[in-house]
């Protein structure tokens, strides 16, 4: 949904059976988003990493997920796409039964700028 039009990944390294996902992401500051988030100074809107994360994981897994349950999140810096070049996305997940639990880290170098803690399962039939 939002993968090469809102960001784009560089670089991937993944070991889904081990649960080991590690992307270098760039956000397209020409973004219409930016637009309105905000004129003259653009910042990345949380909930679009929040989504990120979602699209990733179902790439990764290579199946539709959706969120279950958000533990919490945490949003540490402002980003700016047109300052801010590569991000590297680290998400660690353990399995169990039907639910996908992550742990999120996204840096800008060193820096972590959020973090989040979530579930994700197998959308329901009948929704």
């Amino acid at each position: 949904m939002l993968k090469d039009s809102f960001y784009k990944v560089n670089r991937v390294s993944q070991d889904a059976t081990q649960g080991v996902f590690s992307y270098e992401v760039t956000f397209i500051a020409e973004n219409i988003i930016f637009d309105g988030h905000f004129p003259n100074q653009p910042v990345v809107p949380g909930v679009t990493i929040i989504q990120m994360v979602k699209e990733l994981m179902s790439e990764g897994y290579k199946m539709p997920l959706v969120y279950s349950q958000v533990v919490n999140t945490k949003f540490l810096q402002v980003i700016n796409p047109r300052e801010e070049i590569y991000f590297s996305l680290e998400l660690s997940v353990k399995k169990t039964d039907e639910l996908y639990a992550v742990d999120v880290l996204l840096r800008k170098d060193e820096l972590v700028v959020f973090k989040m803690k979530a579930k994700l399962k197998k959308p329901n039939k009948n929704a």
